[in-house]
C-alpha cells in the first residue's frame, strides 16, 4: 500500500471518529441544557405548589423553552424574557397579594394538552386551590404567558367597562407557526375574563 492510500485510510478513519464522537455528545448537551432550563422554572415556583402539581398532574411538566415550539420559542425570545414562559406571578388578584398563573403541558407529546391555573396567595404562601383559566387539547407548545400591567391594555374608561379589579394580568400567548394570537386574562372581583389584545 502506498503512502497516498495509506492518507487517505487515515482521513477517513479520522472522519469516522470525529462524527461518532458528535453523535454520541450530542445528545448529552441536550439533555443536560433541558434539565437545566427545567431546574429555572422549578426553581421560580413556590414550593407549595409544586407540591400540589407533583401530587394533581404527575403527568404534566411546567412549559418550558425545551417544550416550546420552535415558532413559540422564537417569539418568547423576542420578549427578553427573565422568568420561565409557564409562569407568571403577579398581583393578579388584588393590590397586595401575590398569586401564580402556571402554564402545564403534557410530559409526553407536549403539544397535545395544555392548562392555564392560576394560584391564589394566602396567608403568606399560596393556596392549593386552584382555578383553571384554559384547557386545551391541541397546539400547547405553541403556547406561553408572562405577567403585564394592566393599564397597559386598559385606560381608565375600559378598566370601569370590563371591570378591572388588579393592577397585573396574564398575558397569553398563542405563537404558532401560521396563526398569532393574543389574549389577557384579568381579575374583575369575582372571576377572570380574557379578551383579545394586539401585541
Amino acid at each position: 500500500m502506498n503512502n497516498t492510500s495509506q492518507a487517505i485510510i487515515r482521513a477517513v478513519s479520522a472522519c469516522a471518529i470525529f462524527f461518532a464522537v458528535v453523535a454520541v455528545c450530542e445528545p448529552v448537551r441536550s439533555r443536560s441544557s433541558a434539565v437545566s432550563v427545567e431546574k429555572v422554572c422549578d426553581g421560580a415556583l413556590p414550593e407549595g405548589i409544586g407540591k400540589v402539581l407533583a401530587a394533581r398532574f404527575p403527568d404534566w411538566v411546567i412549559q418550558s423553552s425545551t417544550t416550546l415550539s420552535p415558532s413559540a420559542e422564537q417569539r418568547w425570545t423576542s420578549e427578553k424574557p427573565a422568568a420561565c414562559p409557564g409562569i407568571a406571578k403577579g398581583l393578579l388578584e388584588s393590590n397586595s397579594t401575590s398569586s401564580v398563573a402556571v402554564l402545564i403541558v403534557r410530559a409526553v407529546n407536549h403539544d397535545s394538552g395544555a392548562k392555564l391555573l392560576i394560584f391564589q396567595g394566602a396567608n403568606g404562601g399560596y393556596s392549593a386551590d386552584f382555578k383553571v383559566l384554559e384547557d386545551t387539547q391541541t397546539g400547547a407548545n405553541n403556547l406561553f404567558i408572562r405577567t403585564v400591567p394592566t393599564h397597559r391594555f386598559f385606560d381608565k374608561k375600559a378598566v370601569e367597562r370590563f371591570g378591572v379589579r388588579a393592577p397585573e394580568a396574564v398575558l397569553f400567548f398563542d405563537a404558532g407557526k401560521d396563526e398569532y394570537e393574543t389574549d389577557i386574562y384579568f381579575w374583575n372581583g369575582s372571576t377572570f375574563r380574557h379578551e383579545p389584545v394586539d401585541y
